[in-house]
C-alpha cells in the first residue's frame, strides 16, 4: 500500500559517491523529506526508516556506528533495530503532533554515514503507521545511487524557497559536463512537466529555469543521468518551494434587496457572496442551521427574515495556512413609513408639534414650524418627558448624504449616536420672501437621522426621508400645505451572539407607523 506522504532523498554531497577504493571513506548525510502535498492533514503515530548496511553495491553504509539522527521538530527517535543487512530507525511524534498538516513537510536527517566502496544503487525503505485506530502500514522505497568516487558534485537550489501566491520560482543548478540534466515537477495547473520537453535542446551543465506560477507547495526534482562503463547511473535531488498563500478574503457579502418595505409582501431575498483564498466559509443564519460551504468562491443562499437583522459570513484560510480568518456582516432592513399628515404653514404663531410616531405607546418625536418675521423654520423635537416615560434614550446621528442608509454604520458598530441633551433634534431654516418660483426647501437635509436605544439594548433608527406639498403656491409665502415623511427601522440587540440569535426574542415593533 502506497504511503500518504511524498518522500524524497537529498544527499550531501549530491550525487552520492562511493568511497574510493583505498584511503579514507566518504562521509555523507542523507535528508529524507516527507511532504504532505494534499489539502488535508494526514494522521501518523509512527514512521520507520530502514537503511541497508554492508559492503556491497546494493548496500549503503559499511556500518551504523556513529550515525547521528536528527528528527523533525516535535518528533523523537523512539527505537533502533538492527538485523543482518539493515538498521531501522523508528520515529514517533510528541503528544498533540500526531499528524502532518496540509502543505507541510518533515525532515529526517542522518549524518556521519560511512559510504561503502562499491558503486551501485541502494534502497531506503520508509514505513508509515497511521494513527487512525487501524493497524495499517504503508511502505515506500527510495533508490539512491552511489556514483564513482571521482564524480564532481552538482548544485541544485531555488533562489527563494518561499514565493508569493502566483509567484514564479527561479531554479539554479551547476554540475560537471558529460551528464544529462533535467527538471521535473507537477502542479494541478500544469500536470507533470519535464524540462526540457521532448524534442527540445538538452539543459546545459549549469543554468537557471523560471518555473510556472505557483499556488501551492511544489516539489522540483533535478535528475542527473550518466553512463559509466556501459552502466547507466541516475541520481535525483529535490527542492521544495512554499507558497505564501494570502489570508482568506470575503470580497462581497450582500443581501438583495437590502431594504424591505414592511408594508408590502415579503419579496424573494437572497444572501450572496464572493471570496478569495478560502478553505471553508461559514454563514451564520438565524433562520436556518449553520451553513458550511467548503472552498467556495461565490454563491447565494435564500433567506427568509421577518425583521431587521444581520447575517455574518466567516471565512477560514485554506488548510495548511491556518490562523487567518475574515468576517463580514450584511444587514437586511425592514423599513416602516411614517407620515405626519398635511398641515398649514401660514400662521405667524407657532404650531403645536405634529407627532411623527409613537415609541412604546408614547409620542416622543414632533414636527413643528415656526415663522419668525420672514423666516420659516421646520423643527423636529424630542419630547423629553414622553421619551422618559417610554423608557428610551434618543441620539442625534446627524445628516446623511442622499441615497445612503442613515445611521446603519453607527448601529453596526454599536454606536447609536450622541445622546440629545435638549429638545431640538434638527432644524431647517430658509427665507420665505422673494424666493423664485417654485421653491421647495423642505426636502433639505433628507437623511437626517435619530437613534433610539431601548432598555433591552435594541436600537431603532428614524430618519427624515422628504416632504411633499399640496401644489397650492402663494407668492411671497410659498406652498400652502406640507406633509413630512419619515421612515424607521428596528435593529435587534447588538449584544446578542449571532449563533444564538435564532433563540433571541423577536424584535417586535415598538414604533407605530
Amino acid at each position: 500500500m502506497s504511503t500518504r506522504l511524498n518522500y524524497a532523498l537529498v544527499s550531501r554531497p549530491f550525487p552520492l559517491v562511493a568511497s574510493p577504493a583505498s584511503g579514507s571513506a566518504t562521509m555523507a548525510a542523507l535528508i529524507l523529506v516527507a511532504t504532505n502535498a494534499t489539502s488535508a492533514s494526514v494522521p501518523f503515530e509512527e514512521v520507520a526508516i530502514r537503511l541497508p548496511v554492508g559492503a556491497g553495491a546494493t548496500e549503503l553504509t559499511l556500518n551504523d556506528v556513529g550515525i547521528q539522527v536528527v528528527p523533525p521538530d516535535h518528533w523523537k527517535l523512539d527505537e533502533t533495530q538492527r538485523t543482518p543487512g539493515y538498521v531501522e530507525f523508528f520515529f514517533v511524534p510528541d503528544q498533540g503532533y500526531a499528524s502532518v498538516g496540509a502543505n507541510k513537510s518533515l525532515s529526517f536527517t542522518f549524518e556521519n554515514l560511512t559510504i561503502n566502496r562499491v558503486i551501485g544503487t541502494a534502497e531506503i525503505v520508509v514505513t508509515e503507521q497511521q494513527s487512525n485506530g487501524v493497524d495499517e502500514e504503508r511502505q515506500h522505497k527510495l533508490p539512491i545511487t552511489k556514483f564513482p568516487s571521482d564524480w564532481q558534485p552538482t548544485r541544485f537550489e531555488v533562489a527563494k524557497p518561499i514565493v508569493a501566491y502566483g509567484g514564479r520560482p527561479v531554479l539554479r543548478w551547476a554540475g560537471p559536463a558529460g551528464a544529462t540534466y533535467s527538471i521535473q515537477f507537477y502542479t494541478p495547473e500544469t500536470d507533470v512537466v519535464v524540462v526540457p520537453a521532448a524534442g527540445e535542446d538538452p539543459l546545459a551543465p549549469s543554468g537557471q529555469y523560471e518555473g510556472p506560477k505557483l499556488y501551492q507547495l511544489t516539489i522540483f526534482t533535478m535528475v542527473v543521468e550518466k553512463e559509466i562503463a556501459g552502466q547507466p547511473y541516475v541520481a535525483r535531488t529535490q527542492v521544495l518551494v512554499q507558497v505564501r498563500v494570502p489570508g482568506p478574503h470575503i470580497e462581497r457579502l450582500a443581501i438583495e434587496p437590502t431594504d424591505v418595505d414592511a408594508s408590502q409582501p415579503l419579496p424573494q431575498i437572497k444572501l450572496g457572496w464572493q471570496t478569495e483564498h478560502v478553505g471553508r466559509l461559514y454563514l451564520r443564519l438565524p433562520d436556518l442551521e449553520r451553513v458550511d460551504y467548503p472552498q467556495t468562491v461565490e454563491g447565494a443562499h435564500p433567506i427568509r427574515p421577518t425583521d431587521t437583522r444581520s447575517y455574518r459570513a466567516e471565512a477560514h484560510g485554506m488548510e495548511g495556512y491556518a490562523g487567518a480568518t475574515d468576517e463580514k456582516t450584511a444587514w437586511v432592513h425592514f423599513v416602516h413609513p411614517i407620515s405626519t399628515g398635511f398641515f398649514r404653514c401660514f400662521d405667524i404663531h407657532s404650531h403645536p408639534p405634529h407627532s411623527i410616531g409613537k415609541v412604546n405607546g408614547q409620542e416622543v418625536f414632533g414636527v413643528q414650524e415656526r415663522m419668525i418675521g420672514v423666516k420659516m423654520n421646520t423643527q423636529v423635537l424630542m419630547l423629553a418627558e414622553q421619551a422618559k416615560a417610554a423608557g428610551v434614550q434618543i441620539a442625534n446621528l446627524g445628516v446623511w448624504p442622499a441615497g445612503t442608509h442613515p445611521g446603519y454604520r453607527e448601529v453596526e458598530s454599536g454606536d447609536y449616536g450622541t445622546e440629545v441633551a435638549n429638545e431640538l433634534l434638527w432644524e431647517t431654516k430658509f427665507q420665505r420672501i422673494d424666493q423664485p418660483e417654485p421653491i421647495d426647501q423642505h426636502p433639505v437635509n433628507v437623511g437626517a437621522a435619530w437613534g433610539i436605544r431601548f432598555a433591552d439594548k435594541r436600537h431603532a433608527l428614524v430618519w427624515y426621508s422628504g416632504a411633499e406639498h399640496d401644489g397650492n403656491y402663494i407668492k411671497g409665502l410659498g406652498y400652502n400645505t406640507w406633509k413630512f415623511d419619515f421612515r424607521w427601522t428596528l435593529f435587534p440587540s447588538l449584544l446578542t451572539d449571532e449563533d444564538d440569535a435564532a433563540a433571541a426574542p423577536a424584535a417586535t415593533s415598538p414604533l407605530s407607523s
